[in-house]
């Protein structure tokens, strides 16, 4: 019997499955030797939710908990930034920095086809899937596309 993964369409499934997750909400870490749940109960999960998924299939070095650091990764791993016009299932979306959870920041998730998204909410605490560009609410600052599904 041969058996011959198909990555991308797994990878795909897998984030378009994610929506209504909690499992990302908690990240624990020592700051100044206190513990401290530094994604605030899922406030601020979306990097730990995107770089989970991409782990997952090695497509980034490492899981971040910052979109700063996200970004660097997905550089330093080969990501492509593509112009809005040619995002297909399975990119990397970064939005422009924007007020989430009291303060001001970028956000970042993943294009599932047919004008949606699935990223992290804040107010639900939840990976959820909406319109990608939250119906015209939030600019949309650079696309990623992996040069290993090309």
């Amino acid at each position: 019997m041969s058996v011959e993964p198909l990555l991308y369409k797994s990878y795909v499934a897998q984030i378009k499955n994610s929506p209504g997750t909690k499992m990302y909400q908690d990240f624990f870490a020592l700051v100044n030797l206190e513990e401290k749940n530094i994604t605030e109960n899922g406030n601020l999960s979306c990097a730990y939710y995107v770089t989970s998924i991409l782990k997952n299939y090695d497509l980034i070095k490492n899981i971040h908990i910052t979109v700063n650091s996200t970004v660097r990764d997905l550089e330093a791993s080969g990501w492509q930034e593509v112009a809005q016009e040619s995002i297909r299932a399975g990119d990397v979306i970064l939005w422009c920095k924007s007020e989430i959870a009291g303060g001001i920041h970028r956000h970042i998730g993943f294009y599932v086809g047919d004008e949606q998204a699935v990223s992290n909410i804040y107010q639900k605490k939840e990976i959820t899937q909406h319109h990608y560009t939250y119906d015209n609410q939030r600019k949309i600052e650079k696309v990623f596309t992996s040069q290993e599904f090309n």
